[in-house]
């Protein structure tokens, strides 16, 4: 099998922006970018959501695994039960059992939430995105959130990494690993003194663990 290509989808924070540290890391990765964030009409369609995740994702030749954040993850598991070769393994981050896969509508609080650093190009981003960002769609996202079933993870037949951030006060790790446990061929990280944004937050590490990961899905493919 050939190395495996990362299509990252982003969450209700930052937009697709939020992954430039994993693009230029990974040959082949490609983010997509979510209507409405900020640009756009924003999905609270179920079907409609996820369909426009796969036929995105399809655009980039396989083998694929795809890489999500709180929504975006939660929009990967659901992309990936609907599909099951869509995708040959699953990372997800930010997004856990009783955690909404969505932000709140302050932005210096959901800054403060994301990154342990508020003061520097990051949070500038997160800034300018989020107050982009309609009402409107914000209700839209909430809608779509609502409809979404992260549990069905617990079905699916592909290698999937949860990827926790220690310090993040909007999933802990206990919410993330309720998710993922179940999972039959699940595995954890947990990255110290990072926050929600962890892929921004602690790039470095996240991006050792998803080079890891892309590894072992190769090598168990070509077994």
């Amino acid at each position: 099998m050939d190395a495996p290509r990362p299509i990252m989808i982003h969450g209700t924070v930052g937009g697709n922006a939020t992954w430039v540290g994993q693009q230029g890391a990974f040959a082949g990765a490609a983010a997509i970018a979510l209507p409405g964030f900020p640009l756009g009409e924003a999905f609270d369609d179920r079907d409609a959501a996820v369909a426009f995740v796969a036929d995105t994702a399809r655009r980039v030749p396989g083998p694929r695994v795809l890489v999500g954040h709180e929504l975006g993850a939660a929009l990967a598991i659901e992309a990936c039960a609907d599909a099951p070769d869509l995708a040959v393994g699953l990372v997800v981050s930010g997004l856990g059992v009783g955690a909404p896969p969505t932000a709140g509508d302050d932005v210096e609080s959901v800054v403060g939430e994301c990154l342990t650093e508020t003061s520097g190009d990051v949070a500038a981003l997160l800034r300018r995105v989020m107050e982009a960002v309609t009402p409107e769609n914000r209700t839209r996202t909430r809608r779509l959130a609502a409809a979404l079933d992260p549990t069905r993870a617990w079905r699916l037949g592909i290698p999937v990494l949860a990827v926790a951030a220690a310090d993040d006060p909007r999933v802990t790790p206990h919410q993330m690993a309720a998710l993922t446990g179940p999972i039959l061929r699940g595995s954890g990280a947990l990255v110290p003194g990072a926050r929600h944004l962890v892929m921004a937050d602690a790039g470095d590490a996240f991006n050792l663990l998803m080079a890891a990961f892309l590894a072992r899905v190769e090598v168990d493919a070509g077994a």
